[in-house]
């Protein structure tokens, strides 16, 4: 019995390790995905807003993509900015990843005319670093700061 449970645990791990797997080709990419998973499901809400925000899709239309096709929130940004990289529908770029989720995303591009090394590959990459980056994606980059009326560091005091 000890068995066999240490197996059913085993083989649930194995299903959610593989689950988590982008294969961009970029390990550090790789890393900043799997984080933006965790921050898009712990505030799923924020998530729908800034996706709707950035590629124009309404909230219904998201949860869409995102129950008919099984996709984590980082498959979809994946799909999103594939798609807006190679000027390609969203269901092509879907297409294209249900046929080929084992080759990883650098096949992938590839065979939607996106070439490895390319400007539009590395500015592809660029735009999916920054936004799974989940401070600066969720909360802005901090430009704003330093622009308040705030009374700190010797701010308003009198002399």
């Amino acid at each position: 019995m000890r068995i066999l449970k240490l197996f059913v645990l085993f083989c649930f791990a194995f299903q959610y390790s593989d689950a988590q797997v982008f294969r961009t080709g970029d390990v550090n990419l790789d890393a900043a995905l799997r984080d933006f998973n965790i921050h898009s499901k712990t505030d799923f809400s924020l998530f729908k807003k800034k996706i709707s925000v950035d590629f124009g899709l309404s909230e219904g239309r998201i949860d869409h993509l995102l129950l008919s096709y099984k996709m984590e929130p980082a498959d979809l940004l994946l799909v999103l900015e594939t798609s807006r990289h190679c000027s390609k529908p969203v269901e092509k770029v879907i297409e294209c990843y249900e046929g080929n989720k084992g080759h990883g995303w650098g096949q992938i591009a590839k065979d939607l005319g996106i070439k490895p090394g390319s400007p539009e590959f590395h500015a592809m990459k660029k735009d999916l670093k920054y936004k799974c980056k989940a401070d600066k994606y969720y909360h802005g980059n901090g430009t704003n700061q330093g622009h308040s009326k705030g009374k700190g560091k010797g701010k308003g005091k009198k002399m």
